[in-house]
């Protein structure tokens, strides 16, 4: 594979699937930040009502679901975070050589070059 056809066949569809991956991840911290909404309005509201007992049953029941949502969410940043890095590197490579990674490399290097994004990019842990 050539410089040419990386730039119009693989790079487009690598970007399209990051895309997908941060529409999903940005969907998924909204609805973890609702939760927390909900979460902490049930506890005030209780609170307002002073229905102590209801308040702390809710409370020890929902704790564990929130930590849950905050170790997703959590997660969540981490792939995210691996995937900009991934993504950064793949583009710091982009500029550096521009549109002359085929002259400034020779084939098998290029082939090199293309299986480390690759690879960066499933080291992601995100589905690709």
């Amino acid at each position: 594979m050539n410089e040419n056809e990386f730039f119009s066949t693989e790079y487009p569809k690598i970007l399209e699937k990051i895309n997908k991956n941060i529409y999903i991840y940005l969907f998924t911290k909204n609805t973890i930040l609702i939760s927390y909404f909900l979460f902490l309005s049930f506890i005030f509201l209780f609170l307002y009502l002073k229905t102590y007992v209801i308040s702390f049953i809710f409370v020890s029941l929902s704790m564990p679901l929130f930590f849950l949502v905050k170790k997703i969410s959590l997660n969540l940043d981490y792939k995210l975070n691996k995937l900009n890095l991934s993504l950064q590197k793949f583009i710091d490579l982009k500029m550096m050589y521009g549109k002359k990674v085929g002259r400034y490399l020779n084939e098998n290097s290029f082939e090199k070059f293309f299986s480390d994004i690759k690879n960066e990019l499933n080291k992601s842990n995100l589905k690709f």
